[in-house]
């Protein structure tokens, strides 16, 4: 089996680092918002827009990168992404005007950071074949996030504290080429070899393409475009749900520092989340679909609940349960899921079937912060947005069914090819 040979694990190692520096790295700048502000002289309102324009950037730049995988091979497009990161942060430490701003940290590094994290997930299913396997290596990936929002913060503080935000920039784009030795991990498979020394296979992403036309194109596989839509409701959650942790507890009384820590539970519990659900799954006690469903109904019973009760104990809990489940959720819909779908009919497509995934995530996550701000300035309170959270995840649910339905068969023809 192609998982048997240890360097998928290296390649794992470097998915999750990859997946630390580049979402990670991106998710924690608003610490230099203040900075931003009184340097420029601007308000919160203008500097803000940036934090619109790296989800879209980020999601076009990851469509591309889902073609270019196909065509120059996921090594070649990481590393290509790890330089434009790095020098999109080290144009930044030069910018001055907001214009120059939105440029080259809203545009040039955003674009970076998609062409940078696209590959390191794609490449995973060259690695493993199996349906478990492959959920275990995604779950290690996606922790890096939330690895890359515990670590990052406090180098970057310290960074800012000693050497203002425009040398701590500098440092961190030089910090930021370590991009370019994760995609380097990504050796063509071709180059593996088993353990008597006859070369596998190869599954790069070329060979990938190549593969027989089986199914129907994209736009016409009715499983896949419900995936989208799942993709992209589950996105507006994500953010727009996790956005308002600390204003909804500062709101009630809990001081900035109690809240800010509810940020650090969740960045804790998001890890857990990616990381177990992928072991449950993997020793097979519990289905793909099933998790995901199961997920999904409690992570809408949390947005339910939470504006039931103002303590900080209760608010601890809810969060927990909020981000551990979201993470199980947005790990399995953004990667495995739609992989599955596509591979099952048509495994030409998977590489922009996985681009198009990621573009509608960035996409969507720009609308669930437009709907929650929009939610919370009509009515005046942060009840509505949570509840229409909810909403929309029990709405993603419905659409699951039918993937729920097909996946179910999918097991049931493997284990009947496997008795046979």
């Amino acid at each position: 089996m192609q998982e048997e040979n240890k360097w998928c694990w290296i390649v794992v190692t470097g998915s999750h680092l990859a997946q630390a520096l580049s979402i990670g790295g991106c998710s924690i700048l608003g610490i230099m918002l203040n900075a931003w502000v009184y340097d420029f002289g601007v308000t919160v309102q203008e500097v803000s827009t940036i934090f619109a324009l790296i989800p879209i950037c980020d999601g076009v730049a990851s469509f591309v990168a889902g073609i270019l995988c196909g065509r120059l091979g996921y090594r070649a497009v990481a590393i290509i992404g790890g330089v434009v990161t790095s020098l999109g942060y080290f144009a930044t430490s030069f910018a001055q005007s907001l214009s120059q701003l939105y440029i080259f940290l809203g545009v040039i590094t955003s674009c970076g950071v998609g062409i940078a994290h696209t590959p390191s997930v794609m490449v995973l299913g060259s690695y493993f074949t199996t349906s478990e396997r492959l959920i275990l290596a995604n779950g290690i990936s996606f922790t890096g996030i939330s690895t890359g929002t515990l670590l990052l913060p406090p180098l970057l503080e310290y960074l800012y504290s000693q050497y203002g935000w425009r040398r701590g920039t500098l440092v961190f784009s030089a910090f930021t080429m370590n991009l370019i030795i994760c995609g380097a991990l990504y050796r063509p498979y071709s180059k593996v070899k088993t353990a008597k020394g006859t070369p596998k296979q190869p599954a790069t992403a070329k060979n990938e393409c190549s593969r027989k036309f089986t199914g129907p194109p994209l736009h016409r596989n009715i499983h896949f475009i419900l995936s989208v839509f799942v993709v992209g409701l589950t996105a507006m959650v994500a953010f727009g749900g996790y956005v308002y942790i600390i204003p909804r507890a500062t709101s009630v009384g809990i001081s900035s520092f109690e809240a800010t820590l509810l940020v650090t539970i969740s960045g804790v519990s998001g890890a857990i989340g990616s990381l177990g659900h992928s072991i449950i799954i993997t020793r097979k006690y519990v289905t793909t679909q099933t998790m995901f469903c199961i997920s999904t109904i409690v992570c809408a019973l949390s947005l339910f609940t939470n504006p039931l009760s103002d303590h900080m104990a209760f608010l601890v809990v809810n969060v927990c349960i909020f981000t551990l489940t979201l993470a199980i959720i947005t790990t399995l819909i953004t990667n495995p899921i739609p992989r599955m779908i596509v591979d099952w009919s048509t495994p030409s497509l998977v590489d922009p079937a996985i681009g198009i995934v990621f573009f509608t995530s960035a996409l969507a996550q720009t609308l669930g912060m437009i709907l929650a701000g929009s939610l919370h300035h009509a009515s005046g309170s942060f009840t509505v947005p949570y509840l229409a959270f909810g909403v929309i995840l029990c709405l993603a649910a419905v659409l699951f069914i039918p993937i729920f339905k097909l996946m179910r068969d999918m097991d049931r023809s493997k284990k009947m090819a496997t008795d046979v």
